[in-house]
């Protein structure tokens, strides 16, 4: 009897693997609608927050994951490739494109999976841990501070303006071909 309840679960996981691998793959080239799923997302889990003014510790937990997934995804996948940004677009020469340590898309997974994960936890009461809320954002806004500052210690070390190696990165400077 429980062989065949297992075996159920069992298929019944993998069916929905099969789903969301699915609709991820659909997902692939559009980005906007991505993002406006993610955004979607956020705002549930706000309003869920909101509203019931609990789970405060879920999200900080939701939070750090997805400010750590954000600076792999800023990050270089190699540190020479740090160095070797262009800050100009006489720099550029041949364009040669950027390698982060986290691409988009899977960087958007993390944030759409982190999601989802602290929707489901705040079903349960049992995980409502008691904190003091204030004390926890402004917490979260000195870590993200302090690492956000770190990176841009990382890019002055080989003096990289931000703002230009930012937009290199997002492909706002990539060199023009057409003629």
């Amino acid at each position: 009897m429980s062989d065949s309840v297992i075996d159920k679960v069992k298929y019944k996981v993998q069916e929905f693997n099969k789903y969301t691998e699915s609709y991820t793959n659909r997902m692939v080239g559009q980005k906007t609608q991505r993002w406006a799923v993610a955004f979607l997302l956020t705002i549930i889990f706000i309003l869920r927050l909101v509203f019931t003014k609990k789970y405060v510790s879920i999200a900080y937990f939701a939070y750090i994951y997805i400010l750590s997934s954000f600076l792999q995804f800023i990050s270089p996948k190699n540190k020479q490739d740090l160095a070797e940004l262009p800050v100009s677009k006489s720099d550029v020469g041949e364009y040669k494109s950027y390698q982060r340590q986290l691409p988009e898309f899977d960087f958007w997974q993390s944030y759409i999976k982190t999601h989802v994960i602290a929707i489901f936890c705040s079903l349960m009461p049992f995980l409502d841990i008691p904190v003091y809320a204030p004390l926890l954002i402004i917490y979260c806004f000195i870590l993200t501070g302090l690492f956000l500052m770190q990176e841009f210690e990382k890019w002055r070390s080989v003096s990289v303006n931000a703002k230009q190696a930012v937009k290199y990165w997002v492909g706002l400077d990539k060199p023009n071909y057409k003629k």
